[in-house]
């Protein structure tokens, strides 16, 4: 029993429209990760009196202040000034490295939104452009992941040599939220979506004819006595050998 074109169509809509909308929020939002550090330290005594909570995105980082409200500012790059460099707190560094690994899901929300674009309008004027969407989507997915990698990585890079992040009871930490997930969902989505599209193609474009009007230079190959008809699928497809 196989899935049907409508409920393939509608699957592979739903979840294009989900990764847009996901990737969306994740890329404008400001909740990726929390940076918790020591604020004020007993030199006597070495115990960490308050800390001091950051939470940041790709644009933006946000102090979070004793009345629970933020004080967010765009992310800067380091001066060549070494007073300014001894005034950045552990959030602050983290920040400047999560933003240099902004590219990369900038790059697939771009791609997405081609994407979609391209996907709205093969299911409109029924063209085959579906496929190009389809690897669209899966680039975007494999661009996403990479992104992902690369902010986790600044991410440890910065925070994991610290000494105050290797002790038994660290008083450096940091944790993930929910716009990370929504990225990390965008990418599960995204290739989804790919080969959701790819397999719908596929099932709509399976008898040799159609092959020969997709692969240039088939026709050439395959004598006209050797064509079948149009509903027939692959299981004829090895004249080609």
């Amino acid at each position: 029993m196989t899935c049907g074109r409508k409920p393939l169509t509608i699957l592979a809509i739903t979840l294009g429209a989900l990764t847009v909308l996901f990737l969306t929020i994740a890329v404008a939002t400001d909740f990726w990760i929390y940076v918790s550090e020591p604020a004020l330290i007993d030199t006597k005594t070495e115990v960490v009196l308050e800390y001091q909570v950051s939470r940041m995105g790709l644009w933006r980082k946000c102090s979070l202040l004793v009345n629970q409200t933020a004080d967010c500012h765009t992310i800067e790059s380091i001066e060549g000034d070494l007073q300014a460099i001894l005034n950045k707190t552990i959030a602050d560094f983290v920040s400047i490295s999560v933003n240099a690994t902004c590219a990369f899901p900038v790059a697939t929300l771009l791609i997405v939104f081609l994407s979609a674009i391209v996907t709205i309008v093969s299911h409109i004027r029924q063209e085959r452009h579906i496929l190009l969407a389809s690897i669209l989507f899966v680039i975007a997915g494999l661009a996403m992941i990479v992104g992902l990698i690369l902010f986790i990585s600044a991410v440890n890079d910065e925070v994991a040599p610290l000494p105050g992040a290797k002790l038994k009871n660290p008083t450096i930490r940091y944790w993930y939220s929910w716009s990370f997930l929504l990225a990390c969902s965008s990418f599960f989505l995204a290739e989804g979506t790919g080969v959701t599209g790819i397999y719908l193609f596929f099932k709509e474009n399976s008898s040799l004819d159609d092959m020969i009007h997709i692969i240039p230079g088939l026709e050439d190959i395959i004598p006209d006595d050797l064509r079948k008809e149009p509903n027939l699928g692959y299981t004829n497809f090895h004249v080609i050998s």
